[in-house]
């Protein structure tokens, strides 16, 4: 029994038994991968693949038994191809190829680079920045290694999609702001107010407008943006309130700012790690989406478990 018989078998299941797609697929002949299979159930000593004349129509009792076996067994073998690749390449040569919105980039790509380069110390990073279409683009072309984004608005062909973390929202507003001396906020309180916010091609644009006008209010919305970053700078300004991931609040920073909870009025949303489907990660790249995670977690944890808005600071005492 060798590999090749056992990619033969499952890619003709995976071509919908159409063996000149995976003939294609593997980059062999029709001929060549008719006779891996058949060289496979003679070593097996069962027949695989139910035949009627030269078309294959299903999967035998065996076939359907021994398929899961197969793919198991070429899963480790890339796995241990993989391992020895890493374990024979100096890390200094690779690099982590990310794609992400401006938000994403600092406030989760950031800290989880850093949590990375503690075990992965030569491996550099190479960061792009664009719209939520512009990453998908970029991760199903395979230019990147992976993209980080919430969930869009729809979804790209040949990308994957895997849940890394929650986000919960908040209302960014300049401190001492009247909206910090309420109870629970209502829509209808920050509606008061002008509101900045993301471009509705961003899915945070569209989550604000849309909620609002579920409740029958028309949001005054004053400034549109494209990063949580220029956000803050025109709410500091004191041009409007926001509606923000609170991971995009840095309390230690944002210090003209507070933020206010806001996850009962805005749906929870999640974000998403993306590859290119069909795409093999390396280990070092699993250990980014490790540490992702990570920090996803503990970023909302903090939020959760922090002051929704900052006390008041002292007034310094008038000098004599």
């Amino acid at each position: 029994m060798k590999l090749q018989q056992l990619r033969s078998l499952c890619e003709i299941v995976d071509q919908g038994l159409n063996v000149s797609r995976a003939a294609l697929a593997l980059h062999t002949s029709q001929p060549g991968i008719s006779t891996q299979v058949r060289m496979l159930e003679q070593d097996l000593g069962v027949v695989l693949l139910e035949r009627r004349s030269t078309r294959i129509v299903g999967l035998t009792e065996a076939g359907q038994a021994m398929l899961p076996a197969a793919r198991r067994i070429l899963f480790e073998a890339e796995y241990m191809h993989r391992t020895a690749r890493e374990l024979q390449t100096d890390e200094s040569s690779r690099r982590l190829v990310i794609a992400t919105t401006h938000t994403y980039a600092n406030h989760t790509v950031l800290p989880a680079f850093k949590r990375f380069s503690g075990k992965h110390p030569k491996i550099s990073l190479r960061l792009r920045q664009g719209s939520p279409t512009q990453v998908a683009k970029m991760v199903g072309s395979g230019d990147v290694d992976i993209g980080v984004l919430a969930e869009p608005i729809a979804r790209a062909a040949g990308v994957h999609y895997a849940p890394c973390f929650k986000l919960d929202y908040g209302v960014v507003v300049p401190r001492q702001h009247p909206l910090t001396r309420l109870g629970a906020l209502k829509l209808e309180d920050i509606a008061q107010y002008p509101i900045i916010t993301y471009e509705v091609t961003h899915r945070l644009g569209r989550v604000v407008r849309d909620r609002f006008r579920a409740k029958g209010i028309e949001p005054s919305i004053a400034i549109h943006v494209a990063d949580s970053h220029t956000t803050k700078s025109y709410v500091e300004a004191g041009l409007g309130v926001a509606i923000l991931p609170a991971i995009a609040f840095d309390g230690a920073r944002d210090i003209e700012l507070d933020l206010i909870d806001a996850h009962h009025l805005f749906e929870t949303t999640t974000c998403y790690v993306m590859t290119s489907e069909g795409r093999q990660l390396e280990r070092f790249q699993e250990d980014f989406i490790a540490a992702m995670r990570a920090v996803g977690s503990g970023g909302r944890a903090k939020v959760n478990g922090r002051p929704r808005s900052k006390p008041p600071r002292a007034t310094p005492p008038a000098l004599a």
